[in-house]
């Protein structure tokens, strides 16, 4: 069993510790000390990372008998020596504040709305708390958000508390708590006690930032995502950038930008039905300018093109057309896929066709006897597929 050092202290970077227990499994070494201040993934939490004498920790487990692995690619030493443990302050401060920003939303979902934290992710890209909900309107979310912001800039202190069972439920925990002996409490302010064994900040406006990015729901509760710290700064310069290039290309105001784009939304898609309409109009000359081009491969009629400005509607239309007049293959390639028709009396199925493609190249898809399409198409790669048709007919 590994002595835990971040339950007292979760801002211990450095310390000393002896080997119990080394091994290798999998082609990596692990080391467990007697104690440790690395944090193994749990509870939601992702693994500290760091360096025991030097050599790198890539990753941190807990055993099903309380003793922590630490995951090393190089050997740290014997059993019985001391070892120097130095934790990844910066990865070890984004997980502080990722999850006193989760102890802090949860608290406010629960005090607001008497939701239930059902899960928690404390992801590399962002922190998910899943709450027994289906839905919380954008006014709510921004409320919560708010809400949580206030409790970060009033710095309230956050204090980690030992407490026998009978001492915690005296507690207005947010969730009952289970374990007999003694329990580890989160006390932030006044606003939140829970029980928690991961590593949080002193004090709430080290979190300095919480920002909601979206939501998902997940069977049928509402995962909400948000960013903390520098990653949500971060985002907002990343965002500050986007829209100030939008408002300068678009000419105008930032609080414009939803308007105009979308307007030039709605244009577009009506262009998008005129041009639809006129190539519609144009599919016979199509038709004919492509079975000119006609060539025999391998004793089948083959037309080979690319067709850059037609969508996949009127490019499997066109496809079949074309097949059907020059009683063989119509291969075309649009924008992202290629498009195979087949004519009735070719005795050629398209559907194993662009099987036989997808085998020999990186394109996905299939479909039937007389009509198929791959999906995953590279520009400039168009050439490349058609001698790759070339062989299969060849091959038939």
């Amino acid at each position: 069993m590994t002595e835990r050092l971040y339950y007292e202290d979760s801002t211990l970077l450095k310390f000393e510790g002896k080997i119990l227990e080394i091994g290798k499994e999998g082609g990596r070494y692990y080391t467990v000390l007697d104690r440790s201040a690395f944090y193994p993934t749990s509870g939601g939490q992702l693994f500290d990372t760091g360096t025991l004498n030097s050599k790198q920790v890539v990753d941190v487990i807990e055993r099903e008998d309380n003793a922590v692995m630490h995951i090393t690619l190089d050997e740290v030493g014997s059993r019985g020596d001391t070892v120097i443990g130095v934790v990844d302050s910066k990865r070890r401060f984004l997980q502080m504040q990722k999850h006193t920003a989760q102890h802090i939303f949860s608290a406010v979902a629960h005090r607001e709305q008497n939701l239930v934290t059902m899960s928690v992710h404390l992801g590399e890209a962002y922190v998910a708390v899943e709450l027994n909900i289906d839905h919380l309107s954008d006014k709510q979310l921004k409320h919560f958000e708010d809400r949580c912001n206030e409790i970060i800039y009033k710095s309230s202190e956050i204090e980690v508390l030992s407490l026998e069972r009978a001492e915690a439920e005296k507690l207005p925990l947010r969730k009952p708590i289970c374990r007999e002996g003694t329990n580890r409490i989160i006390r932030i302010g006044t606003i939140d006690y829970q029980a928690c064994g991961g590593t949080h900040c002193t004090k709430t406006s080290e979190v300095r930032m919480l920002k909601i990015i979206g939501t998902e729901k997940l069977h049928g509760q509402l995962s909400v995502q948000f960013l903390v710290g520098n990653q949500a700064f971060d985002d907002y310069a990343l965002r500050f950038r986007v829209t100030s290039m939008l408002s300068r290309y678009l000419t105008c105001n930032v609080h414009e930008l939803e308007d105009r784009v979308s307007t030039i939304h709605e244009e577009n898609k009506l262009l998008r039905q005129e041009v639809a309409r006129l190539q519609r109009e144009l599919l016979p000359n199509m038709v004919r300018q492509l079975v000119s081009q006609k060539e025999i491969c391998a004793s089948h009629a083959l037309v080979c093109a690319c067709m850059d400005r037609i969508d996949l509607k009127l490019g499997s239309k066109l496809a079949g057309m074309v097949a059907d007049q020059i009683d063989g293959v119509c291969f075309l390639s649009i924008p992202d896929r290629i498009i195979i028709g087949t004519s009735k009396n070719s005795g050629l199925n398209a559907g194993d066709i662009a099987k036989q493609i997808s085998a020999m190249s990186t394109l996905r898809g299939g479909g039937s006897v007389s009509l198929a399409q791959l999906g995953g198409l590279s520009d400039g790669m168009n050439t490349e597929y058609f001698d790759l048709i070339r062989k299969v007919l060849s091959a038939l």
